[in-house]
């Protein structure tokens, strides 16, 4: 990084959480602009020495926290190709919409878009495989383009301050560079509560990130982020283009998607009790990891599978009761 000085980001207040009663007290800053969304404050960082970015180069990486001087840095890792059937991945989902960004990337030219960047969220109740479809497209990505960098950030493990200067300011993509892949997990936003009320409220540096405020993506970029709580974002934050462009849902497998799953991974066919009692209502959202359980469960305890399956649907509909009982009683913060 050469000697020039820049502006950070401080403070970013939306309109929408202001009472239009109060006048509003704006603490010290360098810059400051509004629009109809939202006012922004910068504070001024004079570069006293030249500081030497972090090159990236063409790869599979994770974010990490250097604690040796206080750095992001990104560590390598390899994605193995994973053993489930092809069609219950759904990785074809990313891969159309992936292929229908980078294979047009004329359109934002002419549209005079400088860094083309598109962003998918990518939500599921728990277990439904959001993970194992993200990392079998970004597998096949590489292998098909060399030059293709994957960068993933676990939101829960990185702040997003971190993120935002490792991406804008920190670091710089090595000419090999083609795209990127930038993998959010677990993205959060601003949790609900009982009576509607905004809870926590959605992280600046986050929103910076997606709107593109500052110089975060210097490449054509398909951002990818998973949550298991839609109803926790707020609309703000995943109903809005632009933040994000495409929602999409990974269902539950379907009955003969369950039965797939389970000869597959017991590796043996299953009878006609247990296909006609998967047809059950009370099966209809069991995820793979449910299935892969049950699986296992019987092999070790050497039980009938559908004893494995009832059980597990008995337990999982005692838990859900147990669970909504303690919200009417006030309790789990209505989450």
């Amino acid at each position: 990084m050469s000697n020039s000085s820049y502006f950070r980001l401080i403070n970013r207040i939306s309109f929408d959480s202001l009472d239009p009663e109060k006048e509003i007290i704006l603490p010290e800053s360098d810059l400051c602009f509004s629009n109809n969304d939202y006012v922004v404050q910068f504070e001024y960082i004079k570069k006293e020495k030249e500081d030497r970015q972090f090159v990236i180069n063409p790869g599979i990486f994770t974010l990490d926290s250097d604690f040796t001087n206080g750095s992001t840095i990104l560590t390598p890792v390899n994605f193995n190709k994973i053993k489930l059937l092809d069609s219950i991945l759904n990785h074809q989902i990313i891969t159309n919409e992936s292929d229908l960004f980078f294979n047009n990337l004329n359109i934002y030219k002419e549209l005079e878009i400088e860094i083309p960047t598109r962003k998918l969220l990518l939500y599921s109740d728990p277990g439904m495989g959001k993970s194992s479809t993200i990392s079998q497209y970004a597998r096949i990505a590489v292998e098909n383009d060399p030059n293709t960098v994957v960068i993933m950030w676990n939101t829960s493990k990185i702040p997003s301050r971190d993120v935002l200067d490792f991406l804008s300011i920190e670091s710089k993509y090595s000419e090999k560079c083609s795209k990127l892949i930038f993998i959010m997990e677990d993205i959060g936003g601003g949790q609900v509560g009982q009576d509607h009320h905004q809870v926590n409220p959605v992280d600046s540096s986050l929103l910076s990130l997606l709107d593109g405020i500052e110089s975060v993506f210097k490449i054509p970029t398909l951002v990818i982020s998973t949550t298991n709580y839609p109803q926790a974002l707020l609309s703000a934050l995943a109903d809005r283009p632009g933040r994000f462009d495409a929602l999409i849902e990974l269902m539950p497998p379907s009955l003969k998607e369950k039965i797939s799953i389970i000869e597959f991974i017991g590796k043996r066919p299953i009878d006609e009790d247990t296909k006609k009692l998967l047809s059950d209502n009370k099966f209809k959202t069991f995820s793979v990891a449910h299935l892969k359980e049950c699986v296992i469960r019987s092999r070790l305890h050497n039980r009938p599978l559908t004893d494995v399956l009832k059980e597990m649907a008995d337990y999982r509909d005692k838990y859900k009761n147990r669970f909504e009982e303690k919200n009417e009683m006030g309790f789990g913060g209505g989450r």
